[in-house]
């Protein structure tokens, strides 16, 4: 809103000749092109679309824009994500901004490499809430939040590390982002390998029961 009013502004002035002695005309003609380029640039990242169209958009116009606002930190709620609908980050970010409530966009990507980025997919953002109290070191209820998202069990290997791209959009432009590498579990697998674990210790350990008891009673 402010953007567009000195926008505004600027033109008034340029058109009208009203500076006078106090702002000449080069300045008033860089203030609009200074204010136009923003603008433009804010307003061609735009968080309404498909996540194909909204991606390649922020990898075209956002991440080459050097003006672009540094990275935010995210981190798993726990040590390895789970895949499924329990998935959980959080992000150094509050959930509104005012009287607005922010949009949270979630992509998979296939590293973190800004130059060679590109999309595995989006994920489905399930719920977002205000993180609670020593969830996270470093983040606050006052600024930042806890996005639950679904992650498809489409990885063959054991803990594979994955990447995310994390996006913020405010009144319908992206205002934030945040990259995150973590581990991804597979809970059947998990669950399958801690069973055959315990089964096998539970072996070893009955072995060493009855060559004790042996040895005790040759």
């Amino acid at each position: 809103m402010q953007r567009r009013f000195f926008l505004h502004q600027a033109q008034v002035w340029l058109c009208s000749g009203i500076l006078g002695p106090f702002v000449s005309r080069p300045i008033a003609i860089a203030l609009l092109l200074g204010f136009t380029a923003g603008h433009a640039r804010a307003d061609s990242v735009s968080c309404v679309g498909s996540g194909a169209d909204l991606f390649a958009k922020f990898r075209a116009n956002f991440l080459s824009d050097i003006r672009r606002p540094a990275p935010l930190a995210v981190q798993p709620v726990t040590t390895l994500l789970p895949t499924g609908d329990d998935a959980r980050l959080v992000f150094r970010a509050p959930a509104s901004q005012g009287q607005l409530a922010a949009q949270f966009r979630v992509f998979e990507t296939d590293g973190s490499d800004l130059n060679s980025l590109w999309n595995q997919g989006e994920r489905s953002v399930l719920s977002v809430n205000t993180a609670p109290e020593k969830l996270a070191e470093g983040f606050l209820p006052a600024d930042s939040t806890v996005i639950r998202f679904m992650l498809p069990n489409d990885d063959a290997r054991f803990w594979p590390l994955r990447y995310f791209l994390v996006l913020r959009c405010v009144d319908g432009l992206v205002t934030d982002w945040g990259l995150l590498q973590a581990r991804a579990s597979n809970l059947p697998t998990t669950v399958t390998i801690c069973g055959i674990v315990l089964s096998l210790a539970y072996l070893v350990a009955m072995i060493a029961v009855r060559r004790a008891h042996n040895e005790r009673h040759p």
